[in-house]
């Protein structure tokens, strides 16, 4: 029957890993999360890197309004959307919508859907204008509860 043996390591070779391991962390730290996270850039990597232009995060927008719709009339609300930031929309109404969200770049709608209550999102590749369009379809006043939240401005 044949013996395994295991390799030991020295006291001073696992001495000297650690203390590679800890100069390896100090660097990134110096490096690397003081210019992303704290802007701090003692060596000047984190700019050579583009670590202090990253994007900062910013707070979303919140949107929340009522509206009456006369039969037969539409309403527009039109706000510019960030890129690769979602725009949450969610609103229900007492009555029959035809809503659509168009956005200016964009060939066809973006949403096109009709019903008493709608939410979901918008993700666009760009900044882009995108127009909210809700036509009152009935011969009745329509009540129209509207959110949105997202990166977006609103536009008069």
């Amino acid at each position: 029957m044949s013996s395994l043996k295991i390799p030991m390591h020295s006291t001073s070779t696992m001495i000297k890993a650690n203390l590679i391991a800890a100069l390896v962390v100090v660097l990134a730290m110096v490096v690397l999360i003081l210019p992303l996270e704290y802007d701090i850039d003692p060596t000047g990597l984190g700019a050579a890197f583009g670590l202090t232009e990253a994007p900062r995060w910013q707070p979303s927008n919140e949107l929340q309004q009522r509206h009456q719709l006369a039969p037969q009339r539409q309403l527009r609300l039109a706000v510019n959307v960030e890129p690769h930031q979602p725009l949450y929309y969610r609103w229900h109404s007492d009555g029959p919508l035809q809503f659509s969200a168009l956005g200016l770049a964009e060939p066809r709608p973006l949403v096109d859907a009709s019903g008493l209550q709608m939410s979901g999102q918008l993700l666009l590749d760009a900044p882009q204008r995108v127009t909210l369009q809700f036509n009152n379809v009935s011969n009745v006043n329509v009540s129209l509860q509207l959110s949105l939240d997202g990166r977006f401005t609103p536009l008069q």
